[in-house]
C-alpha cells in the first residue's frame, strides 16, 4: 500500500511540468532537455559526474572527477567553476551535429565578480571545424553587466567567419535568468538573445561557418569555465517561433519563480 501511495505522488510531481496545458516537449524539435533535480547522478561528494538528456539522445558526462560541478540538490543547481565542465564523452560527438537553426534556452545565475572574466556557456566547433564559443563576459569597469557573443574563439577566426560581438541587455551578478539564444537558419543567420522575455540583441548576422555543433556545457578551460550556477537547459533543433518562444520563457520563468 505504501508503495502504491508513494509512486502515486511521483507520478503527480512528475505530471506539474504538464499542468497549465504546457511543457516545453510539446513544443517539436526539443533534442536535449538536461531537467533540474532529474537525471543526475553524483559522486561521493555530491559533485555531477553524468547530467541525463530527458530526451534519451545524449548524455552530459565527466570522466575527471577533478572537473565534475558540485550538486545542489535543494536547488538542483549545478555549480561551476575552475575548470568544471560537462561533455558528450568525445568531442567528435556534438549534440546539436546537424543543427543549422536552432534555439537554446539555459537557467543560470553568474557568481564571480572578477575583472575581464569570461563565462563559456556551451563550446563546440564550427561544420568548418573550427572552434567555437557561445559566451558571456565583463564588459564594464563595475563588474555588473555582460557582453553575450557567439562566435569563434579568436580575432582571426573571428574576422573570417563573421562572428558579432552581442552588446545587450545586462546579466547581473548572482540574478538568476533564462537565457536564450535563437539561430534563425544555416547561412545570413540572425542570432538573438533573450534575458527572460526581453529581446536583448537581435538582427546580428553570422556565416555558415558559424554554425555552431556544441560538444560541451562550460569548458575545462580554467580562465573561461562558468563560475556560477546552471538550473536547467533545453536545446531545439530548429528556429522557435516568437510564440514557442515565450512559452518555454514563461514556464521556466514560472518554474523557477524569476521575477
Amino acid at each position: 500500500m505504501k508503495l502504491g501511495l508513494s509512486m502515486g505522488i511521483n507520478a503527480r510531481a512528475e505530471n506539474l511540468e504538464t499542468m497549465g496545458g504546457f511543457s516545453p516537449d510539446s513544443i517539436s524539435g526539443l533534442q536535449h532537455w538536461y531537467k533540474n533535480k532529474e537525471g543526475i547522478t553524483v559522486d561521493g561528494s555530491d559533485n555531477v559526474s553524468t547530467w541525463a538528456d530527458e530526451q534519451g539522445n545524449q548524455n552530459l558526462v565527466q570522466l575527471s572527477s577533478a572537473q565534475n560541478p558540485a550538486y545542489n540538490a535543494g536547488t538542483g543547481a549545478l555549480t561551476f567553476g575552475n575548470e568544471d565542465v560537462l561533455w558528450t564523452g568525445s568531442t567528435s560527438t556534438h549534440l546539436n551535429n546537424g543543427f543549422e537553426a536552432h534555439t537554446f534556452f539555459i537557467v543560470m545565475d553568474i557568481e564571480d565578480v572578477s575583472a575581464s572574466r569570461t563565462h563559456i556557456l556551451f563550446e563546440g566547433a564550427t561544420h568548418s571545424g573550427k572552434f567555437n564559443r557561445i559566451a558571456l563576459w565583463k564588459n564594464d569597469s563595475n563588474g555588473n553587466t555582460f557582453t553575450y557573443w557567439y562566435g569563434a574563439e579568436s580575432a582571426s577566426v573571428y574576422d573570417s567567419h563573421g562572428a558579432k560581438n552581442l552588446v545587450g541587455h545586462p546579466l547581473e551578478y548572482g540574478t538568476k535568468a533564462v537565457l536564450t539564444i535563437h539561430k534563425s537558419a544555416a547561412s545570413s543567420a540572425t542570432i538573438k538573445w533573450y534575458k527572460n522575455t526581453n529581446l536583448a540583441v537581435t538582427n546580428t548576422d553570422v556565416d555558415v561557418d558559424v554554425d555552431l555543433e556544441v560538444y560541451s556545457l562550460s569548458t575545462g578551460n580554467s580562465a573561461a569555465s562558468i563560475r556560477g550556477n546552471v538550473y536547467e537547459v533545453l536545446m531545439y533543433n530548429t528556429a522557435l517561433s516568437t510564440d514557442d518562444i515565450a512559452s518555454v520563457q514563461n514556464h521556466l520563468i514560472d518554474k523557477f519563480s524569476i521575477s
